[in-house]
């Protein structure tokens, strides 16, 4: 959203032609909340990357909008992974509010990177984090890249090296979790970052997860420009999954006005014995100074994530959020009406 209230989104498509579909390109809708009929009006769609006849196409886009900007001269950000040339990490601009966009400038070495977010600090500088090699044997972590004036951005850089999750009992059955990250830069130019990593959990006592990589959710921090990072913050407050066998696991950040920095997350520590995919969403409250605040549950009651769905089953890859001065609203994937249901929950500020 930009300084004016105006909405963007973005979105996958593909045209079907004789003998299946076009490559994955990708579409990027404007909108703007109507209080006469209390929708949200879309315009039409326009399109920062269209994948050329032939090609793998595209897939995780992610928007940000520059905060000093709004309405028809919003700057425009989105960052997707592009399978074309070796996959990699590419990002695009909007000047002029959505309308047309620039070139791709690519920010990865080829490999596996997905889960690209972009966010915009006070001064208008760029930032993007992905994730390295995801579900590769090997070499995975969290990276980033930053330019102060665009297009001129730096080398990829290693913030972490990441532990991936083994797959969770019953959660989507045939799907891993991701360890994407996610991100948010306060007032100050400070760059937040988070992700789920299983480092903290092998060896488990459940003897059937015992050699299981569980997740949980780390935090860290730059407070000048990306030179230095914080040690890590454990954001789950019940314990190292090696002890629990509990899975923490989609987390999304976002920092309100006040630059308070929020976190939603799936979570089964009120699971059943031996049930997995009971599950529940939890949100905290991070800061410099007191670190992690108690962990609240948002969900009402515990739902199964193994349902049955018309579509493909599944939970993820992200869920999300957005904090405002004085509530931090959560928005994810729910099965408690024995299919994969859009809920939302909030966590009161003051």
């Amino acid at each position: 959203m930009d300084s004016a209230g105006n909405f963007y989104f973005s979105k996958l498509y593909s045209v079907p032609i004789p003998g299946g579909f076009t490559p994955i390109s990708i579409a990027v809708h404007k909108g703007y909340f109507d209080p006469n009929t209390a929708r949200v009006i879309w315009g039409p769609p326009t399109v920062p990357f269209a994948a050329p006849p032939g090609t793998a196409g595209a897939d995780k886009p992610h928007i940000a909008v520059d905060p000093n900007t709004s309405g028809a001269t919003a700057t425009v950000y989105l960052a997707f992974t592009d399978f074309n040339a070796g996959q990699v990490i590419r990002i695009v601009r909007s000047v002029d509010g959505a309308s047309t966009w620039s070139a791709p400038i690519t920010l990865s070495k080829p490999g596996v990177p997905l889960g690209a977010i972009p966010r915009v600090g006070p001064i208008g500088e760029i930032y993007v984090a992905w994730e390295r090699n995801w579900a590769q044997p090997s070499g995975q972590a969290i990276m980033i890249a930053k330019a102060t004036a665009w297009p001129s951005f730096s080398s990829e850089l290693v913030v972490s090296n990441v532990t991936p999750l083994t797959r969770i009992p019953s959660f989507n059955p045939g799907r891993e979790p991701n360890e994407f990250p996610t991100m948010g830069v306060d007032t100050r130019g400070r760059v937040y970052l988070a992700w789920n990593d299983g480092r903290y959990g092998s060896g488990c006592p459940d003897p059937g997860r015992a050699s299981d990589r569980i997740g949980a959710i780390l935090l860290t921090y730059s407070p000048d420009g990306l030179s230095n990072w914080s040690s890590f913050a454990v954001v789950n407050d019940d314990g190292f999954p090696s002890a629990t066998c509990t899975d923490h696991f989609y987390p999304w950040l976002s920092i309100d006005p006040n630059d308070g920095v929020h976190l939603g997350w799936y979570d089964n520590r009120l699971r059943a014995p031996l049930r997995y995919d009971l599950t529940d969403t939890y949100a905290a409250t991070f800061n410099i100074v007191g670190g992690v605040s108690p962990n609240i549950r948002l969900t009402s009651c515990t739902f199964s994530t193994n349902v049955q769905s018309t579509c493909q089953l599944v939970f993820g890859d992200y869920n999300g959020g957005y904090a405002t001065i004085d509530r931090f609203h959560y928005a994810w994937g729910d099965g408690r009406n024995g299919d994969p249901d859009a809920f939302s929950g909030g966590l009161p500020l003051r």
